[in-house]
């Protein structure tokens, strides 16, 4: 049986840190915005957004791909900068 891969725990943070940005990061931006304490942790989770198609790695760096509405994802919402749960309009 295949391991399903989802976006979660740090992986999850390295990519909202890279949809915030906007912009490609390196590896060592990523680092200090997630507050990691090596750059290989990071350049892990850049690698396995890369594999799991929601980033891109670009000459100046990794980019977020934004995917269809898939797992986690889906549950939350942007609002300007902020990304808020989606339950929170129901409210």
């Amino acid at each position: 049986m295949a391991k399903r891969r989802t976006l979660a725990g740090s992986t999850l943070r390295v990519y909202v840190a890279l949809l915030k940005a906007g912009r490609p990061l390196g590896v060592r931006e990523v680092q200090r915005i997630v507050g990691f304490k090596s750059p290989s942790t990071a350049m892990y989770h850049l690698n396995r957004l890369v594999d799991m198609g929601y980033a891109v790695k670009s000459g100046d760096g990794y980019e977020a791909s934004v995917k269809s509405e898939e797992g986690v994802l889906s549950l939350f919402e942007w609002v300007g900068s902020l990304i808020v749960p989606r339950v929170l309009f129901y409210a």
